[in-house]
Formats: C-alpha cells, structure tokens, sequence
C-alpha cells in the first residue's frame, strides 16, 4: 500500500479518540487483547535489538525488567541480538 493510500485509510481526527472515550478505557484494553490474541505466542523471527529507555512506566512494571534480562524475553525473539536501556529517556525514545 502506498503512503497516500495508507493516509486515506486513516480515519478522520478525533474518530479514535471519540471511540476511545465512549467504549471507556476497560473496554478498549479488552478489545486490543481480543484482536492481538493470535499473535500471544509468536516468535519474533528477525534479528533485534531491543531499546528502551529506562524512564519508560513499562520498563518498571512488575516483573519486566526480569523479563527482559533474565531469558524471558529471548523466549519469543530467539534472534534477540541486544537489549540496550538509554539512560534519562522515557517510552518515546525519539523525543
């Protein structure tokens, strides 16, 4: 698909947030693991390097950074060439 024909297929501004805001913050996580569930158990098959910033909420999740350091995460991407965690940087590591 062609980037112009990728933007078309976008929805106007604001429809996502309206959809957001009426089926409530429950109800989309819901949905985002119902549509995302075929893909729970798949290798990722590419070689990786994994960048996170150490200021990132997710990075701090209970669990995760044992996760991601302690074989867990090489599990799902056998390929996993490198995990590298950027000091002072938050979940948008380009900002």
């Amino acid at each position: 698909m062609s980037p112009p024909a990728m933007a078309a297929a976008l929805p106007e501004p604001g429809v996502i947030e309206a959809e957001f805001a009426r089926l409530g913050t429950e109800q989309v996580l819901r949905k985002t693991w119902e549509l995302t569930s075929p893909w729970t158990t798949t290798e990722i098959k590419v070689p990786v390097k994994f960048i996170v910033g150490d200021l990132d909420l997710t990075y701090h999740s209970p669990g995760i950074q044992d996760f991601i350091h302690k074989g867990g995460f090489k599990k799902f991407v056998p390929l996993l060439d490198d995990v590298v965690v950027m000091k002072d940087v938050g979940h948008f590591i380009n900002d």
